[in-house]
């Protein structure tokens, strides 16, 4: 396990996979009677990870211990890569947000 997840108090963990990321920051919105949507930065060890797996899996986003939000990746970017860590952006949706598209 890296050190920076050890020192992170959120934590996405994508179900199916075992790629270690990092939270750094997300914000979140949400309305009556709209589906919510939370950009995530995320930081990894990994620079070469396979985005187009990840898109549209089930991810989860804990807060605590039983407290977070689960969802799927809508969208997922690589933002920079440094000497040991990558960047990487994401947005979380419910799966219910996908039921407004019209087809597959």
């Amino acid at each position: 396990m890296s050190t920076v997840s050890r020192q992170t108090r959120f934590q996405l963990t994508l179900m199916g996979s075992d790629q270690p990321f990092s939270v750094l920051a997300f914000k979140g919105e949400e309305a009556i009677s709209e589906p919510f949507s939370f950009d995530i930065q995320l930081v990894s060890e990994q620079a070469s990870l396979d985005l187009e797996t990840l898109l549209h899996q089930p991810a989860w986003l804990s807060f605590g211990p039983g407290h977070g939000i689960h969802g799927q990746i809508e969208r997922i970017t690589r933002a920079s890569t440094g000497k040991r860590l990558t960047h990487y952006r994401l947005t979380l949706v419910p799966s219910l947000a996908y039921l407004a598209h019209r087809t597959n």
